[in-house]
């Protein structure tokens, strides 16, 4: 009865520091980018929280059908948060794509974006580098 008693009570206080929030991962024979729920601790500004975000993606899935967007060599060097644009330095590993997703490295970046906007609809703007270098993307259609 001790124990119950204690738990509740913590509860009560740390309960309330968690929120839901939702990560995008590709499925493994689609490749399309499906939802994932996890509750993650509540940070005391959005940009930890966003920060705290980011390396969950990196961690990956928690669904057996989903596969990693980014490898999870990849290391978020930077994020900063500045009037509602968001700066994301990766390290290089973030380019080299090995495992079982079928993503190209624009579309892992976008799987990254769609998380953060769905979860953060205030952010107007993602800028991602590499090692503080924008990398090339390539926005043309090779079906053409």
């Amino acid at each position: 009865m001790v124990s119950l008693t204690v738990s509740l009570i913590l509860f009560l206080f740390n309960g309330t520091d968690k929120h839901r929030q939702v990560l995008f991962f590709p499925e493994y024979r689609s490749s399309e980018c499906v939802g994932e729920q996890r509750v993650l601790p509540t940070k005391p500004t959005i940009e930890q929280e966003i920060e705290l975000l980011v390396k969950e993606i990196i961690l990956g899935p928690f669904d057996v059908n989903s596969v990693g967007v980014l490898p999870q060599e990849s290391a978020l060097q930077t994020l900063m948060l500045r009037d509602n644009r968001l700066f994301i330095d990766f390290s290089i590993h973030v380019i080299f794509q090995e495992g079982e997703s079928r993503l190209s490295f624009d579309e892992s970046l976008d799987c990254v974006r769609k998380t953060i906007t769905f979860n953060y609809p205030q952010i107007e703007q993602i800028v991602f580098t590499v090692n503080g270098e924008q990398p090339k993307i390539d926005h043309t259609d090779s079906t053409k």
